[in-house]
This record gives structure tokens, C-alpha cells and sequence, in this order.
């Protein structure tokens, strides 16, 4: 729980300190979830798949009691107590399953559950990265493949700036193009 609170209140500093598209690292909750997994790992070749799950519930939690106690505190106010409770609600769901993910992992006599727990928080980072790019329609403020610029319908851009994406047939644009480039 203290580790939790204490990546919570550096969650909060680092979305202040992190230059452009790197404070959305401190904004992820795919990395979140790393703590989660990374509690559930260290604690279940000790104390096994039970104590995985509470860890990855303490971890989870302290992080969101550590990001809105810091907000309230040294900022001047969280605003509605809405976000925390909604936070708290996903931490009580995803904390649990990324500390069994973490036992999995860790501890896992099968290599499929082995499997599976490493798939889990690479999952996570995968979906969101889709929804950073097709829901949310992150894309680069500048570059070769900015939105004035491009004939594509989707890209986004790494914090470096550079625009990625997936792109049909191969070519050096880097975006997904639009059914207007086949023909």
C-alpha cells in the first residue's frame, strides 16, 4: 500500500514535470496496472495466489488514494469526489486481476498460466494504445503525418513527436491510409 501511494503522488508531480506527449505516460493506466502486476509478482512466490490478489488491490488503491490525497493536499482541491470514487471502483477491479496476472507470471507452474499473466499486461498496454489512437484520435501536432498535411484517417505520435501507425500496402507514410489510396 505505501509503495501505491507513493507512485500515486509521483504520478501527480510527473503529469506536471514531463515535457509534451511524456506526461501521458504519467497518465497511463496501463502503467497503473504494472504496479498492480509487479505487487502480485513480488509477493506470490512467499505467500501465494490470495495474498497476489490483496497486493495487487493495496497497490492499485494506493495509487489512486496517493494521486487524489496529493491533489487535495499540495494542490488546492481534487474537484468532484466523483473521479476518485469511479478511480477507486477500477482499481478494485483491476488490481486484483493484474496481482494474479503478476503470480502467473512469477510463479506459475504451467508455462500457458505463465503465458497468459505476461499476455495480460501486454494486452493492456496494446488496447491502450488502440484507444489512444482510434477512440481519443491522439495525433501528432506536427511532422509528416499531421493531420493537415496527410490523406490518412488515423495516426498518432510517440512522445518523441514522430508519427506511427500501421500502414497498407507498406509504404514510408506512416499512417493508416485511406480507402482513396488503393485505387
Amino acid at each position: 500500500m505505501a509503495g501505491g501511494l507513493l507512485l500515486g503522488v509521483l504520478t501527480n508531480l510527473a503529469q506536471g514535470w514531463l515535457p509534451g506527449a511524456w506526461n501521458q505516460i504519467a497518465n497511463s493506466g496501463a502503467v497503473w496496472c504494472v504496479a498492480a502486476f509487479a505487487a502480485g509478482a513480488l509477493v506470490a512466490r512467499h505467500a501465494g495466489l490470495p495474498a497476489a490478489t490483496v497486493a495487487g488491490l493495496c497497490a492499485e488503491s494506493g495509487l489512486v488514494v496517493g494521486y487524489y490525497g496529493y491533489a487535495e493536499v499540495a494542490r488546492g482541491g481534487m474537484g468532484s469526489v466523483l473521479a476518485p470514487l469511479v478511480w477507486l471502483g477500477m482499481a478494485c477491479v483491476a488490481g486484483p486481476l493484474f496481482g494474479v496476472a503478476g503470480s502467473w507470471w512469477r510463479c506459475s507452474s504451467t508455462p500457458r498460466r505463465r503465458i497468459i499473466g505476461l499476455a495480460a499486461l501486454a494486452g493492456v498496454f496494446g488496447m491502450e494504445g488502440i484507444h489512444y489512437a482510434f477512440i481519443l484520435h491522439y495525433a501528432p501536432r506536427h511532422g509528416p503525418a499531421s493531420p493537415s498535411r496527410s490523406p490518412c484517417r488515423c495516426s498518432w505520435a510517440t512522445p518523441s513527436g514522430n508519427a506511427h501507425g500501421l500502414s497498407w500496402p507498406p509504404s514510408s507514410s506512416r499512417c493508416w491510409p485511406t480507402s482513396s489510396s488503393y485505387s
